[in-house]
């Protein structure tokens, strides 16, 4: 009787206190976002009455971050721009996931880390590069902004892990800025 209700089940000591740590941890987890739910009210009040605003004023021009759209996508209306010069042909870009993403969107910002490539083997600087690289997809999704395409991820772990060589911008006296890879750097430098 005691196995059915999962009192004795056998399981090692080190198991029963990995799922206590489990249990407090979904506890903890549970008890922040019931304390959250106020902030997230007050939050979705301000957002509706800006939107409330802006639909007051004719003519009103918002600028709003990408996941507000989303967010509000029935109530407002993008602004497709133009990313050329050319006014008798524009091109006019509309805002999406793939727009964004990929930066033609021109009012797109990117989240940059950015590093000496020379200290790419510092253990610790590279263990969380790795780390925040490996995180990055979900931990934009959570602060809901538009997260890395896999493929890019993929690439700049490689590049972290040491499989490939990441592209280095590197100057050469005269000839200006050139993309190429360490060994053209160390050559172009004397190394």
């Amino acid at each position: 009787a005691e196995v059915a209700k999962g009192i004795a089940d056998g399981r090692t000591a080190a198991a029963k206190a990995r799922d206590r740590r489990k249990l407090a941890e979904a506890k903890k987890n549970l008890e922040n976002l019931i304390n959250s739910i106020p902030e997230a009210k007050r939050y979705l009040a301000q957002n509706r009455a800006a939107l409330r605003r802006l639909a007051e004023v004719r003519g009103t021009l918002g600028l709003f971050r990408f996941s507000y759209y989303e967010a509000f996508e029935e109530q407002l209306r993008p602004m497709e721009i133009s990313a050329s010069n050319d006014f008798a042909n524009p091109e006019c870009i509309f805002p999406s996931q793939a727009t964004v993403t990929n930066a033609t969107y021109p009012l797109a910002r990117q989240l940059l880390l950015t590093i000496n490539y020379k200290n790419m083997t510092d253990t610790d600087l590279n263990d969380f590069l790795v780390q925040s690289l490996s995180r990055s997809q979900q931990l934009a999704e959570n602060a809901a902004l538009v997260p890395l395409p896999d493929d890019t991820q993929a690439t700049e772990l490689a590049w972290l892990n040491g499989s490939t060589e990441p592209d280095i911008i590197f100057y050469e006296s005269g000839s200006g800025t050139t993309v190429g890879t360490k060994q053209q750097a160390d050559s172009a430098s004397g190394q």
